[in-house]
């Protein structure tokens, strides 16, 4: 008798790392280089000051749901080392007390991203997004000719999420893109 797979076992706290993990890619860092803010983030809340790989392995797994071989949490340790945050002594790792650990933005970043995908909105055609464009630019536009940002409201209803996913494109994607700032701006004016 032919045996069905099981779903994965996917957490919403696990997804959101992963995107997490997608944006440091991203952002330039190399493929163990987008843990490194993972376990700046786990070393700058361990309460102990000396501890083994082993232990920074278990709380990436508590803390941000990341199963990650002791091989790579060790080389990730030893860049924490020849960046002067930790020093190794006797296999064990203790942090350096002249040198602070930068400062950990996970949660904050892992919240935004989390509150991303609770905006889901699903958009049937190319058409509709147009249409969805030119409603929002159509009622925002006095706001956005004046460089502002839209204010939203506090609503939960589809068009507040329409309006924000639009929002949030056009402030992030056309901005920063001279030839599409222009058109916008004429299409405003």
């Amino acid at each position: 008798m032919p045996q069905t797979a099981e779903a994965p076992n996917v957490h919403p706290g696990g997804l959101v790392t992963v995107a997490f993990l997608k944006a440091q890619l991203d952002g330039g860092s190399d493929h163990l280089g987008i843990f490194m803010p993972l376990v700046l983030d786990v070393l700058a809340r361990l309460p102990a000051q000396s501890f083994t790989t082993g232990d920074i392995q278990e709380a990436l797994a508590a803390s941000h749901g990341v199963a990650m071989p002791q091989q790579i949490v060790a080389t990730l340790l030893k860049r924490a080392t020849a960046k002067k945050y930790l020093s190794r002594e006797l296999g064990r790792y203790k942090r350096n007390p002249t040198r602070d650990l930068p400062s950990s933005n996970v949660a904050a970043e892992k919240a935004q991203i989390e509150e991303g995908q609770r905006r889901k909105l699903t958009v049937e055609s190319t058409d509709a997004a147009l249409d969805m464009l030119f409603r929002f630019l159509e009622a925002e536009q006095v706001l956005l000719l004046l460089g502002s940002r839209p204010g939203l409201g506090d609503a939960a209803d589809a068009s507040h999420r329409e309006r924000s996913v639009v929002a949030e494109f056009v402030h992030d994607s056309v901005r920063d893109d001279p030839a599409l700032l222009a058109v916008l701006r004429g299409m405003l004016e």
